[in-house]
């Protein structure tokens, strides 16, 4: 009997751990220690005998871990998870104008998160991602910069601490929008447990910083 993690479930193993992300439920969580051997064989593809599923039974009761049913039956790889972060984005001077637009991003951001889960956020991100890629203007990367540097400067006007959605979201839409192809990276760490989430232009920190972010290994990136 074959399994396979839900489409909107993410694993990751850091440091001899299992995390998970379960987008659907928003809720970043480690599995116990016992599943961690099991978990490895899933993510690889490899059956589960009867001792790896009875140890997972408690994921595939919640409907975390699926079986397949068919050759055909498989998850769709939606996201990857796969990050390069190489540098900092340079500092630019954006104009008056591109804070403003900066500052609404910020706020619509904030307003779409308190109405749609975040399954449903990331769905439209992507459906973005792949029409800017089709559509992608030949900009530099100087450009990107600027519209980056105007949202580290609208920050100012919006809480700090524990904002990296809505920053990373508020971003990663303004950009995508204008045919500038960035990437979304969920990170996370075990020592202690925590997530982060930030946005990257071809290995470039937008909105964070390389030391920021290092700490964090990506779970899931769009």
């Amino acid at each position: 009997m074959e399994f396979h993690l839900r489409a909107d479930l993410f694993l990751r193993h850091v440091d001899g751990q299992s995390v998970l992300f379960d987008v659907q439920n928003d809720r970043y969580f480690l599995a116990p220690d016992r599943m961690h051997r099991a978990l490895g064989l899933l993510s690889h593809g490899e059956p589960l005998d009867l001792r790896d599923q009875a140890i997972l039974a408690p994921l595939i009761n919640r409907g975390l871990i699926i079986e397949r049913r068919g050759p055909d039956d498989a998850a769709p790889m939606a996201y990857t998870a796969t990050s390069t972060t190489t540098g900092d984005a340079p500092e630019r001077r954006p104009s008056g104008s591109l804070i403003c637009q900066a500052i609404i991003a910020q706020a619509g951001a904030e307003l779409q998160l308190r109405r749609r889960k975040i399954g449903g956020v990331l769905a439209a991100i992507r459906g973005r991602r792949q029409r800017a890629i089709r559509n992608e203007a030949q900009l530099s990367s100087e450009d990107i910069f600027e519209h980056a540097t105007a949202f580290r400067a609208s920050s100012k006007f919006f809480p700090t601490h524990g904002q990296c959605l809505r920053r990373s979201v508020a971003l990663t839409n303004h950009l995508l929008t204008r045919q500038r192809v960035v990437d979304m990276v969920f990170g996370v760490s075990v020592r202690p447990f925590r997530a982060h989430c930030w946005v990257e232009h071809s290995g470039v920190v937008l909105n964070d910083t390389v030391e920021g972010v290092r700490r964090y290994t990506p779970i899931l990136v769009i």
